[in-house]
């Protein structure tokens, strides 16, 4: 497995700049038994409890120039991955390629829910991701 993260996350003057999470590249990654989307963005995270309801799709927080390339194992999910980004500020330039993630059945998992993203690339987008309280962005 090769990791490279590097966050470029700011908090910078408040009133010019927008936090951001950037360039984060991985790589060559197996997981064996996953239970949901194997990659989550979500940004909608309620905890059990927690008065409100919420607003899932204001956030000014933006993800971009993400790459994940080479995933391969086994899980319980059909997702491979679930996107629930902002619509102020949407998740940009998502790759995913050169997934082999597989069901125990030996089904390959093709599961891409995506919410507020913009140039994937990769992948197809064949679903929408829950909109509401929930720490995956799965209902």
């Amino acid at each position: 497995m090769d990791l490279e993260l590097k966050f470029d996350f700011h908090l910078g003057d408040l009133l010019t700049d927008l936090p951001v999470a950037s360039d984060m590249k991985l790589k060559n990654l197996t997981a064996n038994g996953l239970r949901g989307a194997a990659f989550a963005i979500s940004q909608c995270t309620r905890f059990s409890g927690a008065p409100g309801q919420g607003n899932c799709t204001n956030s000014e927080f933006q993800i971009k120039n993400v790459v994940i390339e080479g995933l391969s194992g086994t899980s319980k999910s059909t997702r491979v991955a679930s996107l629930q980004c902002s619509a102020i500020a949407p998740c940009t330039n998502i790759t995913i390629s050169d997934t082999t993630l597989h069901l125990e059945n030996g089904t390959l998992a093709n599961g891409y829910l995506c919410g507020n993203v913009e140039n994937a690339a990769g992948f197809e987008c064949n679903g929408v991701p829950c909109v509401g309280g929930s720490a995956t962005g799965e209902c």
